[in-house]
């Protein structure tokens, strides 16, 4: 049968009024393909065979539909960066333009089209821009889930939450490691990068855009959008900025008063830490103030955490002894315990220019000489002793030091594997000066039913030499465990069968001595490492954050042509060094 013989077919006794007859549909559905009718139709239309996405009504109607119109060949989006197959909607209607919402989306005289009827319909090109729109769209959510944002309801964030779980085993998607690889690897086959905004193009063409609309590179420097998110500030939290919502009103006139910072650190000589502790804020706030006023910081020696911890201290103590080590002087040292405690202002033990070798090893080589006499020296960092969690963990390890602290033997324990990552985040951040870290398997130790030991372990992080990594062990703040340590790492290699395992103990705190009695083998020591603060502010970033390839994100102001310590010099960032890691390996 010729074209025009199954057109006419198709048009006097297939269709009637837009409509396939029941009848034909009917001997079509019950595979009644054997007329010389339905062999003709899929021979004219061959190329919809492998089409699995349509059952038999659909596939039927699509073969019509191609032969009273003449199509030949599969339809194609009309989108000209995409080569996908349209679905096919109905004899009415025929084939859709694009194969999907982003195709569609744009295209360009979709685009336009789009915009011609936002400014009709709303006044604006998006209608998502329209006042009425948006206040619409809160009120909906307000009935809904009772917040404006549906991202704000503690409803919608729990079942996204459920979902991830139930997909991917994380409570966010970009936490699963699959899901990271498969974007860096289409990002990689698509860009040849594994992070869009790696692109020049992207970065420009953000930079354009923002031009466009703020007449800066970057909105934050725009005061059109600062003043914004000052009135949006002041009219949620009353404060000009969201970070000033734990400051009381009357630290915050006292921050807002430049004569009287003035007067707190030139003639009280406060420093910048004392006035942020009497206020109540952090160093950052304050030391932020004295820049918004341009007033120039002042610096004095920190002695009064030196009191501190003195009075924290009940043995008898040497203190500014420069005969041990000389010509090197020790803060703090208890000749009873063999202990020694330097207390490291970060401003006075930083650079803010490149350090000679011995600058970098200062700390450490203070360790090794009191390492030679028998003593072990803690170094506190300042950040650490301000802050009031950490200060307790420093004051725990100084009392286990000394052996003061509660004694409980590991016997009267019970080991368990633990799978709440709420317990493991508290109990690290509470317990272990390094905090949280990921790990796949946490065993602790339960007394009366309450965790007093933990031990984590996964794939070693950085060298693939080794099975597993020991990655943290810590007791509950002024308690040692005795035996705790053996217990757990016994159980460890009884369950898991492991052949290897690296670990790392900071010398700035530990000796090693926990290793040698795990029967760990002393491999090597690693040189200092570095962590970066901005000058006059408290808080410490690890060398990682500020990769020069990170840089140019972060900083201010950045030089391609520099060396990643010369741009963080550049831009009023000091560095301050610790005393390197022991590494300690055990095999089977």
């Amino acid at each position: 049968m010729d074209n025009l013989k199954l057109t006419y077919w198709i048009k006097n006794d297939v269709i009637a009024n837009n409509r396939i007859k029941s009848k034909i549909l009917k001997k079509w559905k019950l595979n009644q393909h054997s007329s010389q009718e339905f062999i003709d139709l899929k021979e004219q239309t061959s190329f919809l065979n492998n089409n699995v996405f349509y059952n038999d009504y659909y596939s039927f109607v699509e073969r019509i539909y191609c032969v009273l119109y003449s199509i030949k060949g599969l339809i194609k989006c009309e989108n000209e960066h995409c080569n996908n197959k349209v679905n096919f909607m109905s004899i009415k209607k025929g084939y859709s333009k694009f194969c999907s919402l982003k195709c569609s989306n744009t295209n360009k005289d979709v685009r336009e089209k789009y915009i011609k009827t936002c400014l009709e319909r709303y006044g604006v090109e998006n209608a998502f821009q329209s006042e009425n729109k948006k206040d619409k769209i809160k009120q909906t959510n307000i009935k809904r889930y009772g917040a404006e944002n549906v991202f704000q309801s503690n409803q919608i964030k729990e079942k996204i939450k459920q979902s991830n779980i139930e997909k991917y085993g994380v409570e966010s998607a970009m936490s699963n490691s699959v899901i990271k690889e498969k974007i860096k690897k289409a990002n990689l086959e698509k860009h040849g990068v594994e992070n869009v905004f790696q692109l020049e193009s992207v970065k420009e063409k953000i930079k354009k855009s923002n031009l466009e609309r703020y007449g800066v590179e970057n909105p934050s420097q725009s005061p059109l959008i600062l003043g914004i998110i000052k009135k949006n500030n002041i009219k949620k939290f009353g404060r000009e900025s969201n970070k000033q919502v734990h400051i009381s009103l009357k630290s915050l006139d006292k921050l807002n008063n430049s004569k009287w910072l003035m007067k707190q650190n030139r003639d009280l000589k406060k420093t910048l830490t004392q006035i942020s502790q009497e206020l109540g804020v952090s160093i950052t706030a304050v030391s932020d103030y004295f820049k918004k006023y341009n007033i120039e910081k002042k610096y004095y020696y920190q002695s009064l955490v030196e009191k501190e911890i003195l009075k924290f201290i009940n043995f008898n103590i040497e203190t500014n002894n420069r005969k041990i080590i000389s010509p090197y002087e020790l803060d703090i040292y208890i000749p009873e315990a063999k202990l020694a405690i330097e207390f490291d202002g970060l401003y006075w033990h930083s650079y803010d220019k490149k350090e000679t070798p011995k600058q970098k090893k200062y700390h450490l080589i203070k360790t090794e000489m009191c390492q030679e006499q028998g003593i072990q020296l803690l170094h506190i960092f300042e950040n650490e002793w301000i802050d009031p969690t950490k200060q307790e963990i420093w004051k725990s390890m100084i009392n286990s030091k000394l052996r003061i602290n509660d004694r409980i033997f590991a016997r009267k324990c019970k080991v368990e594997e633990i799978s709440d990552t709420k317990l493991i985040r508290s109990f690290l951040k509470n317990n272990h000066l390094q905090g949280f870290a990921g790990s796949s398997i946490k065993l602790g130790l339960f007394y009366e039913d309450e965790l007093i030991s933990l031990m984590t372990f996964g794939k070693s992080r950085y060298s693939k030499k080794y099975q597993y990594e020991m990655i943290r062990y810590c007791n509950k703040k002024y308690i040692n465990v005795v035996g705790g340590a053996s217990k757990l790492f016994k159980y460890f290699t009884r369950n898991y069968d492991p052949q290897s395992i690296v670990s790392y103990a900071d010398r700035r705190h530990s000796n090693g001595n926990m290793y040698n009695k795990l029967e760990f083998e002393h491999s090597h020591v690693s040189a200092p490492n570095y962590f970066y603060f901005k000058n006059g502010q408290i808080e410490l970033y690890p060398r990682i954050k500020f990769q020069k390839h990170k840089l140019e994100k972060q900083l201010e102001s950045f030089d391609p042509e520099l060396s990643e310590v010369e741009n963080m010099f550049n831009n009023n960032y000091r560095r301050i060094w610790d005393c390197g890691n022991i590494i300690y390996i055990w095999t089977k």
